[in-house]
């Protein structure tokens, strides 16, 4: 399987820059969701709809988010060091 890291890295270009932030409800201590910059939480539509996800999942997107531009640069680093590796292409 081979990783599209420009499909990557366009997607998290598409998405809000700086740093995002798992939160827990209030409410609902094993619930939350992923709070990013200039977002608000609209206290009606968290009523109506519930909260978006647990907050496992919240705190799973949170790393993600910070992880994934890293591991890009890493597959980045060792493509490029097998390439420059007699015998390996």
């Amino acid at each position: 399987m081979t990783i599209d890291l420009e499909s990557l890295e366009a997607t998290l270009a598409k998405a809000t820059p700086g740093e995002w932030l798992a939160y827990s409800a209030m409410c609902c201590p094993d619930m939350g969701g992923v709070r990013v910059p200039g977002s608000r939480v609209c206290a009606d539509s968290v009523g109506r709809y519930g909260h978006p996800m647990t907050i496992e999942d919240a705190e799973a997107v949170e790393a993600m988010h910070r992880a994934v531009p890293l591991l890009i640069a890493e597959v980045r680093r060792l493509r490029a060091l097998i390439a420059s590796t007699p015998g390996t292409t």
